[in-house]
């Protein structure tokens, strides 16, 4: 993940992604395998079409460097598709593998409550 991403806007395009896509769950968990496998991957190493590709590329979840992908943020993407609903009361509900993402939504419903 490169310093500059910010966990909640990959979290927004992950939801937006799978709101806009009936099969958005698959494709986004086989982004994750591949970006598990390997450190950087490029579009051959992926299964999607490159439209379906494309969308997942333009809208942030994954990013472009040094003319490989990687996923912009494994924890935000992963915290969408266990579909971990983030409140003041329940805190604790944020997984392990991204609490400061959760901290984040935590603190950002606390503040519009």
């Amino acid at each position: 993940m490169a310093d500059d991403v910010d966990p909640s806007t990959v979290a927004d395009a992950t939801a937006s992604f799978l709101e806009d896509r009936a099969d958005g769950d698959r494709v986004l968990e086989r982004v994750l395998e591949v970006d598990d496998e390997l450190e950087r991957w490029t579009f051959d190493d992926h299964e999607a079409d490159s439209g379906i590709f494309g969308e997942v590329a333009s809208r942030g979840i994954v990013e472009k460097v040094d003319g490989e992908y990687q996923v912009a943020d494994v924890g935000a993407v992963k915290v969408v598709l266990d579909g971990v609903e983030v409140s003041v009361d329940s805190p604790v509900d944020c997984p392990p593998h991204d609490q400061i993402l959760c901290s984040r939504r935590n603190s950002a419903t606390r503040n519009s409550a």
